[in-house]
């Protein structure tokens, strides 16, 4: 049997490869969707307002809340990376400038959320398996991801720890695991901080990072080649692709995960919903007729008692110049 480190070997070389790399590389990008901050139902706190921009460099959310009860309220609020996959198939978005590039502030000051890691096995949640049985250090926990300690941490570390889970049944790992298709857990990181909700008062909380973009250097302009999964995925209409004509084009896409503002109390009493585009792209987004382009690069789209129901998936396509 091949050696851990030797089946991965060339998915950890695609993987740095595509972090030094512009978004639009040689091959395609893999990309997972971020959102906005997660927070359990609490009947007393409402959503007043969310102000979301996006753009391929920044993704800013503006929120503000309102406690409706005479008393203070104490809550943990939650926001979760994506989780961190490696495999033949696995994401090569740059997940070091999302964690890099992460900021909170709470009514105008920096606050420095708790990092939690979580080890995850087909979505069951195997941290405290991994500390106790493995006893892996964070950094050791996404190394497979990053590659730094080479193969023998692979061979020596983490494949006895994959086989020692294995054999406790906190997993599932076959004594020959495919040679395309290796078998690692996924890693989470999960920012969280205490908030304070003050009795009849509002707060302001903002975040903002750099997303996670992908894309490919071929825009797919044929059923056989995933064509009509990208018109489902990003709502590309006739006049999107009258647009792209027959130019040779390019993509960036990226996703937003709207929906946890579902969360709250109420409806968001007011969304207002900025998307930027390069000057040379064009944009594919499922939205309804509220999204107006208001320049030759910005689109922006109000709502009122508004209950996302679906995330959002953009594209823009970099059509290439003659």
């Amino acid at each position: 049997m091949k050696q851990l480190a030797q089946r991965i070997g060339w998915t950890a070389i695609g993987l740095v490869g595509a972090l030094s790399l512009p978004a639009l590389a040689n091959d395609s990008t893999g990309w997972v969707s971020t959102g906005g901050v997660q927070y359990l139902k609490n009947q007393d706190i409402r959503m007043v307002s969310e102000d979301l921009y996006i753009s391929l460099d920044k993704v800013r959310v503006q929120y503000e809340f309102a406690n409706d009860s005479t008393q203070a309220v104490h809550e943990t609020i939650l926001f979760p990376l994506p989780a961190m996959r490696l495999g033949v198939d696995g994401d090569f978005a740059d997940i070091d400038g999302l964690h890099n590039s992460f900021k909170i502030w709470v009514n105008g000051q920096p606050i420095a959320p708790k990092k939690n890691l979580r080890v995850l096995w087909d979505k069951k949640d195997i941290t405290g398996a991994v500390r106790r049985e493995c006893r892996l250090s964070d950094a050791e926990i996404i190394e497979p991801f990053s590659n730094e300690r080479g193969e023998d941490f692979l061979n020596n570390r983490v494949e006895p720890c994959l086989k020692a889970l294995a054999q406790r049944g906190a997993i599932h790992y076959p004594n020959n695991p495919s040679d395309d298709q290796p078998r690692l857990w996924d890693a989470q990181m999960v920012y969280s901080w205490q908030q304070t909700f003050p009795a009849k008062q509002s707060i302001r909380v903002q975040h903002e990072y750099t997303p996670l973009v992908g894309g490919s250097a071929y825009l797919p302009r044929s059923v056989d080649d995933g064509l009509n999964d990208l018109k489902r995925d990003y709502c590309m209409d006739r006049t999107f692709m009258r647009k792209l004509g027959n130019r040779l084009t390019s993509y960036s896409a990226l996703g937003y995960i709207l929906t946890t503002g579902a969360n709250w109390a109420k409806p968001i009493e007011r969304f207002h919903l900025t998307v930027e585009k390069p000057a040379d792209a064009l944009l594919s987004m499922c939205w309804d007729a509220s999204l107006k382009k208001v320049s030759d690069t910005r689109f922006e789209a109000t709502k009122t008692n508004f209950t996302p129901k679906n995330d959002l998936e953009i594209l823009f396509a970099h059509p290439y110049q003659n």
